[in-house]
């Protein structure tokens, strides 16, 4: 990444340290901590419980603010139960109420429609 960014001029050596890099709950939780658009201001020794919902996965982290940044109160914990298993619930849902031979029958011919499916389902999720 680091590499990408010198290439289109974003840092003047590969060790700047205008960009650190972290993880997406460290990102959201440094969002809160420093955006003008949040609604809560994070004040220093605030517990803070970060839930990182993702596309299969959620994440949990419980961090601190201190003097020199974030601390980690527990180590990270992550599971997969993301958005993926919402929409293979839904394509079982909708694979019964199709019918289960119809729907195999139709996919088997059609393998492209079970993308078009689900592009419709992300439509209806946001």
């Amino acid at each position: 990444m680091s590499r990408a960014m010198l290439k289109v001029g974003l840092i003047p050596s590969p060790n700047s340290e205008r960009v650190v890099f972290c993880s997406e709950p460290m990102a959201g939780l440094l969002y809160k901590a420093i955006s003008s658009d949040s609604r809560t201001r994070v004040q220093r020794n605030d517990p803070i419980l970060m839930v990182d919902m993702g596309g299969g996965t959620v994440d949990l982290t419980a961090m601190r603010m201190g003097g020199n940044g974030f601390d980690e109160l527990v180590p990270g914990l992550g599971s997969s139960c993301g958005l993926t298993m919402l929409d293979e619930q839904f394509l079982a849902m909708f694979r019964r109420a199709v019918g289960p031979t119809i729907y195999d029958q139709v996919l088997a011919e059609h393998p492209k429609l079970k993308l078009q499916v689900l592009r419709d389902w992300e439509v209806c999720k946001t």
